[in-house]
């Protein structure tokens, strides 16, 4: 039987997504990864208002957003053939919906406590305050763990911005530790739009880190390993619709250790994840201290 690279290749992605969605789902499942409202919109830091993580999330949102139209206007849209576009556009993503549902947790916010202020007022006015009692049973005072309340459970897009959150930082880190150890050293022509999708996305990235108060779960890094197991599939059918140029020379499926590339791309993703959780294993227990 005649040794064929490209069926390798398929094996080490097709095992790697597999295993993707077997840890995703059993965990998804059993309830990890439980998203409160609260770190959708809040800062970790209770002397950091949250209206300047929601102006950074703007400013973020509309500098990346121009960026990318401009590299589109220049170049076309074949630029998505590459990752680093894929990696960028994922942020803006992230950017985007992390400004709806700030804006959509502080005005719910606000709105309950303009209705715990009529209700407060009201009481006072009928004679009739509250006991301790009932504040500990329906107020704000109670002792029961947030987790356990199915209210405080962040909505549909307050788990999607998790997904993409942890998404964005594999994928933002992957692409810039590649390009400048990879690829500036031979292309060492650097431009605004370089230097924006290979260095102030990272930055941008990790403002958000410092201020957000999301929380990093482990196992959604099988997120991240789809996503770029998506991007490869879409590289595999644009080059057998007719495209002859690899994106990328270690994604060339032709060549005999094009099998142990794969491999070591995995591999790359996995210790690249792995720093990321260790970064954000530091902020909590920064944090904690």
């Amino acid at each position: 039987m005649a040794y064929s690279p490209f069926a390798l290749c398929v094996v080490v992605v097709v095992v790697c997504v597999l295993l993707s969605i077997m840890v995703a789902s059993a965990y998804e499942r059993a309830g990890y990864g439980f998203t409160l409202r609260s770190h959708v919109w809040k800062t970790c830091h209770p002397n950091v208002h949250h209206g300047w993580l929601l102006g950074f999330r703007i400013v973020a949102f509309l500098y990346c957003l121009s960026i990318l139209i401009y590299d589109i206007v220049l170049w076309g849209p074949f630029i998505f053939e590459y990752y680093t576009q894929w990696s960028f556009t994922l942020l803006i993503v992230f950017f985007g919906v992390a400004i709806c549902s700030s804006l959509k947790e502080t005005r719910r916010h606000q709105q309950l406590d303009q209705s715990n202020m009529l209700s407060h007022n009201t009481q006072l006015l009928s004679g009739y305050p509250r006991t301790d009692e009932e504040e500990g049973a329906g107020g704000e005072a109670s002792t029961v763990s947030p987790y356990l309340d199915p209210s405080e459970a962040a909505d549909v897009d307050g788990r999607v911005l998790q997904i993409l959150y942890q998404v964005a930082l594999g994928s933002v880190f992957v692409t810039d530790v590649v390009y400048w150890t990879c690829i500036f050293p031979n292309y060492s022509f650097v431009d605004v739009v370089t230097m924006s999708m290979h260095g102030v996305n990272f930055i941008l990235l990790i403002i958000e880190v410092a201020l957000n108060n999301m929380v990093f779960f482990w196992f959604r890094g099988a997120y991240f390993f789809l996503y770029t197991a998506v991007f490869i599939f879409f590289t595999w059918i644009i080059h057998a619709l007719g495209e002859k140029q690899w994106p990328y020379s270690f994604l060339d499926v032709s060549v005999n250790l094009a099998p142990l590339w794969y491999f070591c791309l995995c591999i790359v993703h996995f210790f690249a994840y792995f720093l990321v959780w260790f970064v954000m294993y530091l902020k909590t227990a920064y944090l904690k201290v």
